[in-house]
């Protein structure tokens, strides 16, 4: 991927570019510009790289690993996942692996004695919480 000439140093030095706190989010030549991440998802048992994406650190390219993964491991939840703490983790592995509230298919006395109305849109189960 190249990037716009405007992104290279002006001295010399590391050949990335600007970093983070030089770019401006609302100059479009700007937006090639700063930190790419790789973002690496490895299967628990064989810790082989399973889903390598490459990108900014966002919450969009973390769950485009997940899913990247989800697909790979034909939506097996995976015993272990574990995280760098990153802020949208949660709610990644969440819409990754959660079930939409409707299509869990509970009757309505299964609804009721689970307080149905207070439960999130995405169910997340439990045994990997």
């Amino acid at each position: 991927m190249s990037r716009p000439s405007r992104c290279r140093p002006t001295r010399p030095g590391p050949s990335w570019g600007k970093k983070d706190k030089g770019c401006d989010p609302n100059d479009p030549d700007d937006q090639a510009c700063g930190s790419y991440w790789d973002h690496v998802l490895l299967g628990p048992e064989s810790k082989l790289a399973v889903s390598p994406v490459v990108g900014r650190r966002t919450a969009e390219t973390a769950l485009e690993a997940f899913l990247d993964f989800y697909e790979r491991a034909d939506g097996c939840l995976p015993e272990l996942v574990t995280t760098d703490e990153y802020a949208p983790s949660l709610s990644v592995i969440a819409s990754a692996y959660g079930v939409l509230k409707g299509d869990l298919e509970l009757t309505e006395a299964e609804q009721g004695a689970c307080d149905w109305e207070a439960w999130p849109d995405r169910y997340f189960p439990a045994g990997i919480a």
